[in-house]
């Protein structure tokens, strides 16, 4: 099963050592399994289980996150928006 989702960029800061909660239950954490930019935009590839979740980003986002293959991630499904934290 893949699922591509277009998203909204969000201002997300990434605190030294701060964990934030969140009120969003739809979590999926997986790896980054290829990401690819161009442009302005960055396509993250999460596996999940039961299958891979296809997030567009800004690729300002992917490199405030230091995004890169391999890391572990979470895809927050939230309405019609898809956030990567890291």
């Amino acid at each position: 099963m893949q699922l591509l989702i277009g998203i909204y960029t969000h201002n997300i800061r990434q605190g030294d050592g701060i964990h934030m909660k969140i009120s969003g239950r739809n979590k999926l954490t997986g790896k980054i399994t290829e990401l690819k930019t161009d442009g302005l935009v960055a396509q993250v590839k999460v596996n999940v289980e039961p299958g891979t979740i296809t997030a567009l980003i800004t690729k300002g986002a992917s490199d405030e996150l230091g995004l890169k293959q391999g890391d572990i991630v979470t895809a927050l499904v939230k309405a019609t928006s898809v956030m990567i934290c890291k």
